[in-house]
């Protein structure tokens, strides 16, 4: 009887020791890639110029007011960015990346392109969070549907 104990025991341990196995490799992979940060979580008003909201052909066409750059701020500091996108990954033309300019008061500038899942930072796109890419286009689309098609 001691046998056939055993070998019952036997195989069930061999796939419970492999299941952690495998369960533990698939958590630290799925840690790896879901692992965000937030490049502009710290970003102050005091740090920005200016900040244009652009058309879909990456042309500035509306300056954001002091009320609005306050709004801005607060999405732009929600963003998430993940792992670096390739080209094979995401089929996002040049003017997708160039939706929103911010001009520093040190003369640096970003562009900043929200689509979707992706958050594009000076033409690279990054894996992003669809919320709040999307928050930051809508208050894009917003301000340029009320605004005269003057460019800036």
């Amino acid at each position: 009887m001691n046998k056939n104990i055993k070998k019952k025991i036997i195989p069930i341990l061999i796939f419970v020791v492999a299941a952690s196995v495998i369960g533990v490799i698939l958590f630290f992979a799925f840690k790896e890639s879901s692992e965000m940060s937030q490049p502009f979580k710290d970003i102050n008003k005091s740090e920005i110029s200016k900040v244009y909201m652009c058309n879909n052909y990456g042309v500035p066409k509306a300056e954001l007011d002091d009320k609005e750059l306050d709004e801005f701020i607060g999405l732009l500091r929600e963003i998430k960015t993940g792992k670096t996108l390739t080209k094979e990954e995401v089929s996002i033309d040049g003017f997708s990346t160039a939706r929103i300019k911010i001009e520093y008061t040190n003369g640096d500038t970003k562009v900043l392109g929200p689509n979707n899942d992706i958050f594009c930072i000076d033409g690279t796109p990054y894996e992003s969070e669809k919320e709040s890419c999307n928050a930051l286009e809508k208050m894009r689309e917003r301000i340029l549907n009320n605004t005269s098609d003057k460019t800036v």
